[in-house]
């Protein structure tokens, strides 16, 4: 079973490697890449109703942004020289924290011996389908697209600390959300810069904002929505 799996990983080696051997006999039509993003992300709070307008400003300065990332594998076609179609699937992690702020309101659960501050950190999962146009001028790059994205979940921790801040007490709650908009699209811009090194690869990075186009649940009298910025990190082949 081992040798069969070994043989076949070797033959699709073997395969990709003179695919794009062929490619390079004339001018390459496909290249791929792995990425990571590497940023920071927040919730950007929004509403038309004015019985929210104070409840949203307070959501606006009590969540922060927080480190985030993405990872994947993309493929991108050449049009020709100098413009690309890229697509590809990634995993999209992407959060916001209130920091250690005072505890001014009853949260259930919470312990009564002495905790006067908290901390709420907000984790939602994404799988990403990134479409992208590059347009090349020599070794930069104008990139813009959009990113479908399918939601996951969302890991909430909440963080109680004690008086003196010497000791903790954590919940963790993992929830899908009943309401949560379970398909997205998120906007992007960004400028690559081309790093060539060897016959055929280039390492690139690209400084890149995203936001999400709808907002993350349905039907809500405060709109939220996700945006990223961050440098997009990747070696492409």
């Amino acid at each position: 079973m081992n040798f069969k799996f070994h043989f076949l990983l070797l033959l699709i080696i073997l395969l990709f490697s003179n695919f794009i051997e062929a490619q390079d006999e004339k001018e390459r039509k496909f290249s791929f890449a792995v990425e990571t993003g590497l940023g920071m992300s927040k919730l950007l709070y929004s509403t038309q109703d004015q019985d929210y307008k104070d409840l949203a400003a307070n959501f606006r300065e009590t969540y922060k942004p927080a480190f985030s990332y993405d990872v994947g594998f993309l493929s991108a076609y050449h049009l020709n020289k100098k413009s690309a179609i890229q697509m590809g699937v990634k995993y999209m992690s992407l959060r916001q924290t209130t920091g250690k702020t005072d505890l001014v309101f009853g949260i259930i659960g919470i312990p009564l011996d002495g905790t006067f501050k908290y901390k709420l950190d907000f984790n939602s999962s994404f799988i990403d389908i990134p479409i992208r146009y590059i347009h090349d001028i020599k070794n930069w790059g104008i990139v813009g697209g959009i990113s479908p994205n399918i939601f996951i979940q969302t890991i909430s921790k909440t963080t109680f600390y004690s008086n003196d801040e010497k000791s903790s007490e954590k919940m963790k709650e993992s929830f899908n959300g009943e309401i949560q908009r379970r398909a997205n699209l998120m906007g992007e811009v960004g400028i690559r810069y081309l790093i060539p090194f060897g016959a055929r690869y280039n390492l690139y990075v690209m400084p890149a904002f995203k936001i999400q186009l709808l907002p993350t649940a349905r039907d809500q009298n405060i709109n939220s929505r996700f945006y990223f910025y961050g440098i997009k990190i990747g070696t492409s082949f």
